[in-house]
């Protein structure tokens, strides 16, 4: 009768495949089970968003500090009292025992605001252009002082 399979091995065999089948897709259920059963992990929350704060830059090295000693300080402490004598008179002018004396004295003063202080440059200017204009000006209230002399009449 040519309707009728005849049974063979192959649909024994075929058999077993498909229990091994199930036998897996069991083992992968069990698990798929176990994990969807675990406790959740407790979430952890994401970060604060920084709302644009720009980062802070790293500092620069602090420059070295630089100390002053008596020597460098000698011609500062010295000339007020130079451009004083020269408009006053010799009496203002220090002697190297005073100049030496007053540095020495200026010297922690000057050190403990080198770093702080910012114009030292300008300082130096405003000094200098003081030595060459206050014995001018002396000049020109003493010219005022004197006596004016008479003007002999021109001939002519």
């Amino acid at each position: 009768m040519p309707g009728k399979k005849p049974e063979t091995k192959t649909t024994f065999s075929m058999t077993d495949e498909v229990v091994e089948g199930v036998a897996e897709t069991d083992a992968v259920a069990n698990e798929i089970n176990e994990v969807l059963n675990r406790e959740p992990e407790p979430e952890i929350p994401p970060p604060p968003r920084k709302r644009g704060r720009p980062r802070k830059k790293a500092e620069p090295a602090p420059e070295p500090k630089i100390e002053l000693t008596a020597e460098q300080l000698l011609p500062l402490v010295s000339a007020p009292f130079t451009i004083l004598a020269r408009i006053r008179g010799p009496h203002w002018e220090l002697t190297q025992e005073e100049a030496t004396m007053l540095a020495n004295a200026a010297v922690p003063v000057a050190n403990k605001y080198m770093d702080k202080f910012k114009y030292w440059e300008e300082a130096a200017l405003a000094l200098v252009v003081l030595a060459i204009v206050a014995p001018r000006l002396e000049a020109d209230r003493n010219k005022g002082q004197q006596p004016a002399e008479p003007k002999s009449p021109s001939v002519s």
